[in-house]
């Protein structure tokens, strides 16, 4: 009887063992299935938290561009919303209202401004540097002293626009409408400007040495003093320009013809630099020889 009792509680005590062995087993299990739930409840939330903050930040551009089309909105709040929009990398511009936003000193290099309209808008000393002004509408804006520097501006249209000092090397603008500019002074090395409409354009002391000005129109346009050379006048519209003390026959792409109208007419005066003058003078010799 006493082995009897014995026995069984060996046989109690084993399954009672087992079943601690069994809890002991299971624990792991559940630890390592909370912490994936936990895991993937953090990574939907997370998720939901960068959906609701892109939902905000588009409301809240959306609520910037609207306040830029109003036409009752303070000059404060629209230059407020235009840079928190330039800040946020807006890339449509065509609607916007940025006529007479003061922007003097700004720096939007590298900006995507394509088809933005700043008519009557200062600009002035605003650094642009390669910035993308495609068919962008600039009509009597003020960008004296600015800086264009490689900038992008095909189509762009900058009608009676202020551009004095200002420096526009290597633009890339082809089409372009500076028609009735103020440039004087303005360094346009290197740019691009074929097929552009130039009349009546006063670039007085202008940089525009290598500057492509193939099939533009300069119709009436004022190039006193200006540096041409090697600048690019093939098929270029030169009816009535002032080329007054310019080195014009340092430029490239003129006919015979054009050249003999210049040199009776512009020879250089003693206002030019002198060095144009002794210039102009070894030219002359040397054309002479070749004809003779």
């Amino acid at each position: 009887m006493t082995d009897l009792t014995n026995l069984e509680q060996r046989m109690a005590a084993l399954e009672a063992a087992s079943a601690q062995r069994g809890k002991r087993g299971s624990l792991p299990i559940v630890l390592a299935a909370t912490t994936c739930a936990l895991l993937t409840l953090t990574c939907w939330l997370l998720m939901l938290l960068v959906q609701v903050n892109t939902e905000r930040r588009a409301a809240t551009q959306q609520q910037q561009f609207w306040l830029l089309c109003q036409p009752g909105a303070t000059v404060e709040s629209r230059v407020e919303a235009f840079l928190a929009l330039v800040e946020a990398g807006n890339q449509e511009w065509k609607s916007a209202r940025l006529n007479r936003l003061p922007l003097s000193q700004i720096n939007l290099d590298q900006v995507n401004l394509n088809e933005a309209t700043f008519e009557s808008a200062d600009l002035s000393g605003a650094s642009l540097v390669r910035a993308q002004l495609i068919n962008a509408n600039l009509p009597t804006c003020n960008l004296s002293q600015a800086t264009l520097d490689r900038a992008q501006m095909d189509g762009a249209d900058l009608l009676k626009a202020n551009l004095e000092q200002a420096s526009m090397q290597k633009i890339l603008a082809r089409g372009i409408s500076l028609q009735q500019v103020t440039a004087t002074e303005v360094n346009l090395n290197l740019a691009d400007l074929s097929d552009a409409d130039l009349r009546m354009a006063n670039l007085t002391r202008a940089d525009l040495s290598a500057t492509n000005l193939a099939g533009a129109d300069l119709t009436s346009a004022v190039l006193e003093g200006a540096n041409l050379s090697y600048t690019n006048l093939s098929n270029a519209i030169l009816g009535n320009v002032d080329f007054a003390d310019s080195n014009w026959w340092k430029a490239r792409g003129l006919t015979a013809d054009q050249l003999d109208y210049l040199a009776s007419k512009f020879a250089p005066s003693e206002a030019c630099d002198p060095e144009w003058q002794q210039d102009f003078l070894v030219w002359q010799e040397t054309r002479e020889t070749r004809l003779d």
